[in-house]
């Protein structure tokens, strides 16, 4: 299923820009995986695929101009991987039991980083 990325960007922006900073972000990011079906998120990993295919360039720019406004910086590999335990313990499974996981959920965060400028 293909995500509406520039409705979740419309609907987190404000929020994003205010108080929220890192939960919204946080809140964000998983709102992105919440169709993904642990087979999908192995195939993603055994094929290498982005965890974020659908988003446009031109919605990460905007995502990452409204991110500016709050502390990101606090975005780690481990809050990213203790809000998976939290959201989807199921897809953590998949990436931790999978030879290549950890290194491909690394490469993700890496790519989140770069998009968001953090």
């Amino acid at each position: 299923m293909k995500v509406n990325a520039r409705h979740i960007l419309d609907g987190f922006g404000g929020m994003l820009a205010g108080a929220f900073g890192i939960d919204t972000t946080i809140g964000f990011l998983m709102g992105f995986i919440d169709n993904i079906t642990p087979y999908q998120c192995y195939e993603f990993i055994r094929e290498n695929k982005p965890l974020f295919p659908d988003v446009s360039d031109d919605d990460w720019r905007d995502f990452a101009n409204i991110a500016r406004k709050a502390n990101l910086g606090d975005i780690t590999i481990e809050v990213l991987v203790a809000e998976f335990q939290k959201y989807r313990p199921d897809l953590l499974s998949v990436v931790i039991n999978h030879p290549c996981g950890e290194q491909w959920l690394a490469e993700q965060f890496g790519i989140l980083k770069s998009k968001l400028k953090l």
